[in-house]
């Protein structure tokens, strides 16, 4: 049974309730997960072979993984990465689709950095443990890509990962292998973005390892 929408909404307003200090970084009226329908719309329909794992989504819609009309970020870096066809993005998410790819955030809510910067770790454990952790055991996927380091955070703070990452420290040294965590096996890579561009051959490694294994 998949996460709804309301599970999720009223997870992040109890984080709230025991958080006051975050309610004004924290933008609970636009879930991106929900307007996007990515369960709905993009969920595999044969299970998912790679479960692409990012931080948090941007509160700017047009930018979200998902939105036909985002071609930055993520929406660029990761078809290229994956050598995905199609001249559209409609098209490279259904190929993405296809190939049992599915994309999901470690946090869910929108958390604007123009009020605060830094994700507070009390977000990252809270969503990892509440939510994440449900998530992934419902989608039960056969590997995991951590896209950068809150990811890594998240997976190291839910009880079934921590044990194979406890330590790993820096996601940038440690692709370019799979990690083994029971039934589920972890892909580490640094976040895609302008900033990480110098960690190209780092990120080639890593996504190699999705072309050998899935």
């Amino acid at each position: 049974m998949l996460l709804s929408n309301q599970f999720i909404l009223e997870k992040y307003k109890t984080f709230i309730d025991h958080y006051p200090k975050y309610k004004s970084a924290i933008n609970l009226n636009y879930l991106p997960f929900k307007k996007f329908r990515i369960y709905e719309d993009w969920l595999p329909p044969k299970g998912v072979n790679v479960l692409f794992l990012a931080e948090s989504p941007s509160w700017i819609p047009t930018t979200y993984f998902y939105s036909n009309k985002c071609k930055t970020g993520l929406s660029r870096e990761i078809p290229k990465y994956l050598k995905l066809k199609g001249g559209t993005k409609e098209e490279q998410l259904d190929e993405f689709k296809s190939k049992g790819f599915f994309l999901v955030d470690t946090i869910k809510c929108i958390w604007d950095k123009n009020v605060e910067r830094a994700l507070p770790i009390e977000l990252i454990e809270f969503s990892a443990n509440e939510i994440l952790q449900q998530e992934i055991k419902n989608l039960k996927p056969k590997c995991i890509f951590a896209l950068g380091t809150t990811a890594l955070y998240g997976l190291k703070s839910i009880q079934e990962f921590s044990n194979a990452l406890s330590e790993i420290n820096n996601i940038t040294k440690a692709n370019g292998k799979i990690i083994k965590s029971k039934n589920t096996n972890i892909i580490l890579s640094p976040f895609l973005s302008y900033q990480t561009i110098r960690f190209k051959e780092n990120i080639e490694s890593a996504f190699k390892l999705v072309f050998e294994e899935y």
